[in-house]
């Protein structure tokens, strides 16, 4: 009777790990990765219709995040908005730890736990949704993304430290973006705070990359405001990268974010562990992979009535680069449970085989022995979920206009300077000391 019980466990438990690694769900994210990476956001916004819980088991946080995100790729914002909001409502609820859940994951596999996304992912969706807002022409509601990012921000820092790990949730860009931001409000007490958020973007590139150059843009935006304010602070970072070009007056400004590739996937290694000779286990950990697209650069043109101008994007952001350094910064803690883990089971198991051994004969030991071998085998997963729809890097270029309307267009190019595509961005209107942000995809 007891080896009855045991055998109908782990049967049972077999079937939980099929539904907590999400083989139960009728869309899977790598469904919608595929057809984002093949520029077909707006299927993907038709699939992503279905319910969440078609999504797998514990992914209500990663179905709006994809969501959201083809929402955006197929010009939905309006969509798109809805869906980061109950995103961001659920990285509220999740984003401290439930002690409870973490103990389940020790005991069978992280799918057993909802996905909570990376701290990188925290910050992104504030950016992604404020560049909704600027699609719509919404600058008010854009700024509300900045202010809540801020409060963000101190969050990440302070459990950072508590659990005394690195993070990684921006290499400056999204700083230095949100001070765009507020420059382009106009207003005194805006200039002043896009200036505090050109200063921590600074010391955030710094940080993350000692060599890396800092946009041109912030470079120029924070020595204007630096010396309209007499902030020493600033007016010695400014001093520091030598001649910086002064802002034209009476022009009005086009700022070009392009967002190129695709965010790199997780792959698990496999490593088999047999402990005993009767009992095999594995250690199972998530690594990200990078995805393959040609194009590596790009310049906007800008045609307008007295004449066209040509600027290349910058670096902006690399997504890739963020998503890596955050899965290496948490190696150990996750290599520490792909380990003990299996361990723990085999404890558990060697005794209840015992048991079992002992009441119930040796072919009811042999029997509860090999399925207890299925069910390590089997329930040994690396927790592969990550937000795939996510582009692998962000570009930015601003150009300096005449005020009247401005043809512009992108061109995009390989590692090796091939020409690959070319974009019409559309005609703009612009005033005197406008500013205009406008967003660009490339999937090659």
């Amino acid at each position: 009777m007891r080896s009855l019980l045991f055998l109908s466990v782990l049967c049972a438990g077999l079937s939980s790990c099929a539904v907590m690694s999400g083989s139960g769900a009728t869309i899977h994210p790598s469904q919608v990765s595929s057809l984002v990476v093949s520029g077909r956001a707006e299927m993907a916004a038709r699939l992503m219709e279905e319910p969440r819980s078609h999504y797998g088991e514990g992914n209500y946080l990663l179905y709006y995040l994809d969501r959201g995100m083809v929402e955006f790729y197929a010009g939905k914002y309006q969509e798109s908005v809805r869906s980061f909001e109950k995103a961001k409502q659920r990285f509220r609820e999740l984003y401290t730890r439930s002690l409870s859940r973490e103990a389940l994951s020790w005991a069978v596999n992280d799918y057993a736990v909802p996905y909570r996304g990376a701290d990188h992912e925290y910050v992104l969706i504030n950016f992604f949704q404020a560049l909704n807002f600027l699609a719509m022409g919404d600058l008010n509601e854009a700024l509300v993304e900045a202010r809540d990012l801020a409060s963000k921000y101190q969050v990440v820092a302070d459990l950072s430290r508590k659990f005394k790990r690195a993070h990684f949730e921006d290499n400056g860009f999204v700083r230095f973006f949100m001070g765009l931001l507020f420059e382009a409000g106009g207003t005194l007490e805006d200039k002043a705070e896009a200036l505090l958020w050109y200063k921590e973007a600074v010391a955030l590139y710094r940080a993350y990359d000692p060599e890396a150059s800092l946009p041109t843009i912030l470079k120029e935006n924070m020595a204007e405001l630096a010396a309209r304010f007499g902030d020493a602070e600033a007016l010695s970072a400014v001093r520091g990268w030598g001649p910086v070009a002064a802002i034209p007056e009476g022009k009005a400004q086009v700022i070009v974010v392009h967002l190129l590739g695709h965010a790199p996937i997780k792959t698990a290694s496999v490593i088999p562990v047999p402990i005993e000779k009767e009992f095999i286990t594995k250690i199972t950990f998530p690594l990200f992979a990078r995805r393959y697209f040609e194009t590596a650069s790009s310049r906007v043109t800008a045609a307008g009535s007295l004449g066209t101008r040509v600027v290349p994007t910058e670096d902006g952001l690399d997504i890739e680069d963020l998503a890596i350094r955050d899965l290496e910064s948490r190696k150990a803690a996750v290599l520490a449970k792909a380990v003990l883990r299996p361990a723990l089971k085999y404890f558990i198991e060697r005794k209840q085989k015992e048991n079992i051994e002992k009441n119930d004969g040796p072919w009811a030991a042999e029997a509860f022995g090999l399925l207890s071998n299925l069910y390590n085998l089997f329930s040994e997963q690396a927790d592969l979920r990550s937000w795939q729809a996510l582009p692998a890097r962000v570009r930015i270029a601003r150009v300096f206009v005449d005020p009247g309307p401005v043809d512009l267009r992108l061109e995009t190019a390989s590692a090796d300077g091939l020409r690959l595509e070319e974009v019409d961005l559309g005609r703009l209107d612009l005033r005197s000391g406008e500013v205009r942000f406008v967003m660009t995809r490339s999937i090659r």
